[in-house]
């Protein structure tokens, strides 16, 4: 990584041993050798060209939720896209940047009187992330709103458009991360909503979630995906008496099985334990891949 700090200076915020922790919202991460925050999109473009012709790997870091980062020294460049602006573009239409967080779009929504993304209320992420992953809660999914999501082709540098009818998303996945495209911004439709029935819709999701997930709590989410709509990876968790179960400053969750706790100073290691000891139950049992 030779003069990596002097190719950057001019195109963003470069960190080194940066600690990834605070970043994350199981609060587990080790430290990045660079840790690196471009100005705009030129910049990363220009930074993605020059770790490409330097062979160095780097990573996309968005909101730091459904995410475990090792505690151990994390080699190459991590990126945090911070892009986090909202331009209006008419008839309830905006453009949002990756780095908008899921609170910063709520308030927006309250402040403008712009319904859509109610189910958005407690999920800790990011724009690129919520995206990517294709976000959902019951019957909402943010492509349920998104017109067109502004992508950049890592090995060409290429930035351009992509239409929501030509990306395949599916069940916390989405043909964005199967290409590994990385997600600059989006467009999306709003529809005109009064702020009462907005924060509403929001106090409902957020009891819900309060109800049903663990809130407030260091983890990462729910850790598995479900087998299919009917078959729940909490469920059969819970089925063989797995929550509580601890490794280390890490517990399966007593409320919801799915979820891994991070009590204060576990390492990634004991998460790591946990999921494939879970794994390794659940296929046992039922002959099940989580």
């Amino acid at each position: 990584m030779k003069g990596l700090e002097e190719a950057f200076k001019n195109l963003g915020r470069l960190k080194k041993d940066f600690s990834l922790k605070e970043f994350t919202t199981f609060k587990i991460g080790g430290k990045a050798k660079y840790f690196f925050l471009p100005f705009s999109e030129d910049c990363l473009k220009i930074a993605l060209k020059i770790l490409g012709e330097q062979s160095i790997n780097y990573y996309i870091l968005g909101g730091g939720s459904n995410l475990l980062i090792s505690s151990e020294a994390i080699e190459g460049v991590v990126i945090k896209l911070d892009f986090k602006e909202i331009l209006p573009l008419g008839d309830n239409l905006f453009y949002l940047g990756a780095g908008v967080s899921t609170r910063s779009i709520l308030n927006f929504s309250l402040a403008n009187n712009l319904g859509g993304l109610e189910f958005l209320a407690l999920l800790p992420a990011s724009l690129g992330g919520v995206i990517v992953n294709n976000a959902s809660f019951k019957e909402n999914s943010i492509f349920d709103r998104v017109s067109r999501v502004k992508v950049l082709q890592p090995q060409t540098q290429e930035i351009f458009f992509i239409d929501r009818e030509n990306i395949y998303y599916t069940y916390r996945s989405s043909s964005l991360k199967t290409e590994r495209l990385i997600v600059l911004g989006a467009e999306i439709e709003f529809y005109p909503s009064p702020s009462k029935k907005i924060r509403e819709k929001i106090k409902e999701v957020i009891a819900y979630r309060k109800r049903n997930q663990e809130v407030g709590k260091f983890s990462a989410g729910c850790i598995f995906k479900n087998p299919s709509p009917q078959i729940l990876a909490g469920k059969l968790i819970e089925e063989l008496n797995l929550k509580g179960l601890r490794k280390g400053k890490a517990f399966v969750s007593l409320k919801h099985a799915n979820f891994i706790i991070n009590e204060g100073g576990a390492d990634s290691k004991d998460v790591v334990f946990l999921i494939e000891y879970i794994k390794k139950k659940v296929y046992n049992r039922w002959r099940i891949v989580l």
